[in-house]
């Protein structure tokens, strides 16, 4: 049971898994808490592991990056087309970790070392410095 894919559907407590293998067939279907799921990635090679982009995401992709894993976030407009039928736990898992195989996850957000400096989005410290900025141009200068 070689595991090349997982798919991770977060919650606040528990982590519904599916792993594929190379050929894309489901070898690992299983529930976890944060630590069953970070025991059980810790003895393990390297993964591909998707998960839907939502708030408690980069610190379990930062948590498995550091493992060694590939960790990737998606939006769920890359994961939808995935779903084969009714939402349920397992079927999101297995929709994120089929289009993670499938695309290489081509719309996934790798956590870089700059995601890891700023937080959870550099972006975000860049709006609003420029926009700490600019209130202060707007202050200083008399609108007519």
């Amino acid at each position: 049971m070689e595991i090349s894919t997982l798919g991770i559907d977060l919650s606040k407590t528990t982590f519904h898994v599916i792993g594929f293998d190379a050929r894309g067939e489901i070898v690992l279907r299983r529930k976890f808490s944060r630590k069953q799921l970070l025991q059980f990635t810790s003895n393990r090679q390297q993964i591909l592991i998707g998960m839907e982009a939502c708030g408690g995401a980069h610190f379990l992709g930062r948590a498995l990056q550091a493992q060694g894993h590939d960790a990737r976030l998606m939006p769920a407009q890359f994961v939808k087309p995935f779903r084969k039928s009714n939402k349920n736990d397992y079927l999101d898992a297995e929709a994120i970790a089929e289009a993670d195989h499938r695309w290489r996850s081509r719309g996934a957000l790798r956590l870089s070392p700059a995601c890891r400096l700023f937080g959870s989005s550099g972006h975000t410290w860049l709006q609003d410095t420029l926009s700490l900025s600019v209130s202060r141009l707007s202050s200083t200068v008399p609108l007519r």
